[in-house]
């Protein structure tokens, strides 16, 4: 009798599902020389936030943050800003409720039209 975890396919499912479940869960980011659109949620890791400000200044961004984390070092709120290489600022502002259900900031950056555009859920 095989159990259902023994079945090679399901096993395979269930690893898929589970990678696309932490994948989606973590910090999503697509930087160019002309645009930067970051996702941040409550899974986002110190060292993503890192990775996500080093390609922001590698493509002539700036993302400076100020993050708060729990005890179980989970990303609780931020505080950020971003501007463009000259210093120009072109967005600030926060998130101290990560954590919560369905919370998120997607900040959107386009540097060739000068504008800025931050969505907040679960604030």
């Amino acid at each position: 009798m095989l159990y259902p975890c023994q079945n090679s396919t399901n096993m395979k499912n269930i690893f898929i599902t589970a990678l696309i479940c932490i994948l989606w869960a973590k910090a999503h980011s697509q930087i160019s020389t002309t645009e930067a659109i970051i996702t941040i949620n409550g899974n986002t890791t110190r060292e993503e936030l890192g990775v996500l400000a080093k390609s922001c200044h590698d493509n002539g961004f700036d993302f400076n943050y100020h993050p708060s984390f729990d005890a179980q070092r989970r990303l609780t709120g931020i505080k950020y800003t971003l501007s463009t290489a000259d210093h120009s600022v072109k967005g600030e502002g926060e998130h101290m409720k990560l954590q919560a259900e369905g919370a998120s900031i997607v900040l959107r950056l386009n540097k060739s039209k000068g504008t800025f555009k931050e969505d907040l859920k679960g604030k």
